[in-house]
């Protein structure tokens, strides 16, 4: 497995916005910032159409008014574009 682009490593400690079904399709969350714990490559690939397919990476996201952190669902690596 590759590393992830220097791009998505360097958001680990800095703060995002995040909202809709970030964490799992059940659960809609209201906009808010998160901070940005730990980024890791997902097993996922990301199909958005017949002709784009991506790899996929995950973010351990923290809240402010909440003390644990959860991984967010897998999202598209969009510079690696899988053939």
């Amino acid at each position: 497995m590759s590393l992830l682009p220097l791009s998505i490593r360097q958001k680990i400690g800095q703060k995002v916005f995040g909202y809709g079904q970030l964490f799992s399709l059940q659960e809609n969350i209201r906009e808010q910032e998160f901070k940005v714990l730990n980024v890791r490559r997902s097993d996922a690939t990301i199909e958005i159409s017949e002709s784009e397919k991506f790899n996929a990476f995950e973010l351990l996201l923290q809240s402010e008014d909440k003390n644990r952190a959860r991984w967010t669902r897998p999202l598209p690596i969009r510079s690696e574009p899988i053939k």
